[in-house]
């Protein structure tokens, strides 16, 4: 147990598909979520530094397929468009998902470098 009741594990989010984290929200709409996805590549990301460096909107695909606009009310993570995968924190708000946190995984500069013997 945490010195502020409850057990130590009470709160730790859930790993959810973008639609899990629709249906989780229409009963606990304050409570955040994991989301593991991609970046789509092919749709462009809003991110205008000298207008509002604190509001970045793209749109990420979920492991099963479904997409959705991610709104992140800070400055974009440095090499976003060059990540494999992304993880999202926050929470579901209809047609967009709010990000608290993004996690990236950008691929190693080792992995495509041939190995010479």
């Amino acid at each position: 147990q945490s010195r502020y009741g409850g057990s130590l594990y009470g709160n730790t989010t859930q790993i959810v598909s973008f639609n899990g984290a629709d249906s989780l929200a229409k009963d606990n709409p304050n409570k955040e979520y994991h989301v593991y996805c991609k970046l789509n590549k092919a749709k462009e990301i809003q991110y205008d530094p000298q207008k509002d460096p604190n509001l970045l909107i793209f749109s990420a695909v979920d492991s099963l397929g479904t997409e959705k606009m991610v709104k992140y009310l800070k400055p974009k993570p440095q090499d976003l468009e060059r990540s494999e995968k992304i993880l999202i924190i926050g929470k579901s708000e209809g047609q967009n998902f709010h990000a608290e946190t993004i996690f990236s995984k950008c691929p190693s500069k080792y992995e495509d470098t041939p190995i010479k013997k």
